[in-house]
């Protein structure tokens, strides 16, 4: 009898999409690890991760590089690091509000960060435990939109995971809080919801780990650092030279980085758990959220 591998390996060998995107062996065991040997699920993360790269690189065997997301490290809008971690040992997203001083930012860059999270950070060293963590105390309406977060959907639901960690949010006022518990039965693929306030953070990341807006001990000077670090490491990992870059003279309705194609493509190839965005955005709307600050305050 073969085993679930083996199996795996069958389909993939009699797929020419996925026979062309030249999935590397450790890929392929490193999710079949993660989703315990389910060669149905594997299947289609593999499948979807050859899709994905080829809508947004313009090929299957493309792979996201630091070049796809230097720029957008630099605005510490959405971002992990392998030094990040939380107290299980698993890596740590942080997201901010951070459109006042990056407006036109295109969502297209938080999906190019979670694919190059997921295969820069947590693939090369096999770590199978993620968490993301949102500072909601300046989100405003447009951080919620569910319609910006179809590209980013997209990017999760093609690589592997538990989906047992918790999304959590920080510094919730009781209208956001609201407002996101009369939505979030439309959004299927995620499971577990958490609300936090002051060091409630801290039963999941330690604050020596956390920016100070998090209410953690790193400085914007100490993580301005640590980026630009991790940045040059990186470059040099992937044997690429590295080449400065002024975030602040970034005109982000224009910027686009080598290779990637934001092109709007109303039928996707990837499988994703059906949403009605538009109807989310709808519920928000009627619940009262507007483009001021709703975050940390009731309206």
């Amino acid at each position: 009898m073969s085993s679930p591998i083996d199996v795996l390996y069958t389909k993939i060998r009699s797929n020419p999409f996925l026979v062309s995107a030249k999935l590397e062996d450790s890929l392929v065991e490193y999710t079949m690890q993660i989703l315990e040997d389910n060669v149905d699920s594997a299947f289609k993360i593999l499948t979807n991760f050859a899709h994905w790269h080829n809508e947004n690189l313009g090929h299957p065997a493309a792979r996201v590089s630091i070049v796809h997301v230097h720029a957008y490290y630099l605005t510490k809008m959405y971002f992990a690091l392998p030094s990040l971690r939380a107290r299980n040992g698993g890596i740590v997203a942080l997201r901010r509000a951070n459109l006042d001083r990056f407006g036109g930012v295109p969502k297209q860059f938080a999906a190019l960060m979670v694919m190059f999270m997921f295969y820069r950070i947590s693939y090369p060293e096999r770590i199978q435990d993620a968490m993301d963590i949102s500072n909601t105390q300046n989100f405003r309406f447009i951080n919620l939109r569910m319609t910006m977060y179809k590209a980013i959907n997209d990017a999760a639901a093609s690589v592997p995971s538990k989906k047992t960690l918790p999304i959590i949010f920080h510094n919730s006022g009781p209208f956001f809080v609201k407002s996101f518990n009369a939505i979030k039965k439309f959004i299927p693929d995620f499971e577990l919801f958490v609300f936090t306030k002051g060091d409630e953070l801290f039963e999941y990341v330690e604050p020596a780990m956390l920016p100070v807006d998090f209410g953690g001990k790193v400085t914007e000077e100490q993580l301005d650092a640590d980026i630009e670090e991790f940045i040059r490491r990186q470059y040099a990992v992937e044997g690429l030279e590295y080449t400065p870059i002024d975030v602040n003279s970034i005109n982000w309705k224009t910027y686009r980085p080598s290779g990637v194609d934001f092109t709007v493509r109303p039928e996707s190839a990837i499988s994703v758990k059906s949403i009605d965005y538009d109807t989310i955005d709808a519920q928000l709307e009627a619940l009262g959220f507007t483009d001021k600050n709703v975050g940390g305050t009731e309206e």
